[in-house]
C-alpha cells in the first residue's frame, strides 16, 4: 500500500552556484536552468544533450531536441475512435503524431532530468470508444530511471501493461498492475493506489535499458460510460482520487501537459580512467575539483564535484568550495547538515568548516559541548574586573589589567 503525493523535488539553489554553463551560452529558459553538458547554440553543448527553448510559451518552455529526421527522444501519441459495437480492441488505426519530450528541470548533482511523460486513456462514452495511445522512444543519453519512476493505472477493471516498443513494434511486458473493484466502485478509496481504483507498480532495475516504452490495456467491457488510464510518472507523484474514475478524459484535462517522470543522463561513450591512466581528450569531467563515477542506470558514467564543492564539474573551475556557514545562514534547514551550537562561532576553510568555542568556553561548538570555562561567580568577578580596568585605571597603566 503506497501513498501517492505529490513532491516535486528541485534541483536545491546551494547545489547551483555560478556558473552553470560555459562563457557565452544561455543558461536559462523561462525559470528553468540550463547547466553544461545540456545547451541550446553549438558548442554549447555535448553530443545529445542539445535543448530547445520555446518561447511561444509564457514563461518559456524548455524540450529535448526535436526534428522531422533521424532520431530524437520524443513521445509518439496514436488518437483512436471505435464504434460502441467494435468491442474492447479495435485495432490501433489512428493517425501517428510525433511530440517533443518537455523538460521540467535538470539537476546534475543527481544525474537526473524531469521530463512531462504522456497519459494513455480509453474511454467509453456510451457511444463510441476513444482511445489514447502513446509510446515514448528516447535515445543516449537518456534513459528511464528504475525506482524513481511508476507503472499506475486507473479504472474500474483494468490490466495495465507496460511494454517495451520501437517505432513500429511492441514486445515483452516490463511491468504491470492490476485495478479492480469488483463492479463495486465504492471500494476505491482516495489517495490509495492499493488495487481498487488505483494500481502501481514501481519500475525496478533490470538487464535491458528502458529507452523505448509503452502503455496497453486489457480491460473488462462494461456498458457504463467511464475512463480507464495507465501512465508511467515519478514516483508518488501522483495523488489518486475516486473522482479520476468519472467522467470523460478526466486525467488528461487536470494535467493538460501531462505526468513528470524522471531520467537519467551520463556519458555513454566512454568510461572512468583507470587511477593513474591519463584522461581522453573527450573526458567529460573538465573541473579540479571534480571526479568521475559509474552512470547511475546503463553505460557510461556521470561527473561529480569531489567532497566539501559544489556546481558544475563539467566546465573549468565549475566546482567551488562549499561555504557551509553562508549556506547556515542563508538556508536554515541545512543547519542540520552543517552543524555549530550556539556557544560555537562558524569559520568556513577549503573542504570544510570549523565551529569553535566562544571566548570564554571550552569544548567543540559542531558537537554542542561547549561550556563556560569559568564557574559563574568567577565569570561575574572576571567580568567585573575587567570592567574596572577600563573605567577606573589611567590609560598609561591600561597594560597592568
Amino acid at each position: 500500500m503506497l501513498f501517492l503525493v505529490a513532491a516535486i523535488a528541485e534541483e536545491e539553489p546551494w547545489n547551483n552556484p555560478n556558473p552553470a554553463t560555459l562563457p557565452g551560452c544561455l543558461d536559462k529558459c523561462g525559470n528553468i536552468s540550463i547547466p553544461y553538458p545540456f545547451g541550446m547554440e553549438p558548442g554549447c553543448f555535448l553530443p545529445g544533450f542539445h535543448v530547445t527553448c520555446n518561447y511561444s510559451f509564457e514563461p518559456p518552455r524548455l524540450f529535448l531536441a526535436f526534428g522531422d529526421t533521424g532520431k530524437f527522444n520524443r513521445h509518439l501519441v496514436v488518437n483512436v475512435s471505435c464504434p460502441s459495437g467494435g468491442g474492447t480492441d479495435c485495432g490501433e488505426v489512428g493517425k501517428r503524431q510525433p511530440l517533443p519530450v518537455e523538460l521540467l528541470d535538470i539537476s546534475l548533482t543527481r544525474a537526473e532530468a524531469r521530463a512531462y511523460g504522456m497519459i494513455r486513456s480509453n474511454c467509453y462514452t456510451g457511444t463510441a470508444r476513444i482511445r489514447t495511445a502513446q509510446v515514448t522512444n528516447l535515445i543516449d543519453p537518456f534513459m528511464l530511471t528504475p525506482i524513481r519512476n511508476a507503472l499506475v493505472g486507473v479504472g474500474r477493471s483494468i490490466m495495465v501493461n507496460m511494454v517495451e516498443c520501437s517505432t513500429e513494434t511492441t514486445s515483452g511486458t516490463m511491468l504491470r498492475c492490476l485495478s479492480d473493484t469488483m463492479f463495486n466502485p465504492e471500494t476505491a478509496r482516495n489517495g490509495l493506489c492499493s488495487g481498487m481504483g488505483c494500481c502501481q507498480s514501481i519500475v525496478r532495475p533490470a538487464l535491458r535499458d528502458f529507452q523505448n516504452f509503452g502503455v496497453v490495456f486489457r480491460e473488462v467491457e462494461n456498458n457504463m460510460p467511464n475512463c480507464s488510464y495507465g501512465m508511467v510518472v515519478e514516483t508518488s507523484w501522483y495523488n489518486f482520487t475516486t473522482e479520476d474514475m468519472s467522467g470523460y478524459d478526466v486525467l488528461p484535462k487536470k494535467f493538460p501537459r501531462g505526468v513528470p517522470l524522471v531520467l537519467d543522463f551520463a556519458i555513454r561513450s566512454g568510461s572512468c580512467p583507470l587511477e593513474g591512466e591519463p584522461v581522453p581528450p573527450d573526458y567529460a569531467c573538465r573541473s579540479d575539483k571534480s571526479t568521475c563515477a559509474k552512470a547511475n542506470n546503463g553505460p557510461g558514467y556521470i561527473c561529480k564535484c569531489l567532497e566539501y564543492y559544489h556546481g558544475n564539474p563539467y566546465i573549468p573551475n565549475g566546482c567551488k568550495d562549499i561555504d557551509e556557514c553562508a549556506l547556515r545562514n542563508e538556508y536554515p534547514e541545512l543547519q542540520n547538515n552543517y552543524t555549530c551550537a550556539s556557544g560555537g562561532i562558524c569559520k568556513n576553510r577549503n573542504e570544510g568548516y570549523d565551529c569553535p568555542c566562544k571566548f570564554g568556553m571550552k569544548g567543540d561548538g559542531k558537537t554542542g559541548t561547549c561550556t563556560e570555562i569559568f564557574s559563574p561567580p568567577a565569570k561575574v568577578a572576571v567580568d567585573d574586573f575587567g570592567l574596572r580596568c577600563q573605567t577606573n585605571r589611567p590609560p598609561q597603566r591600561l597594560r597592568h589589567c
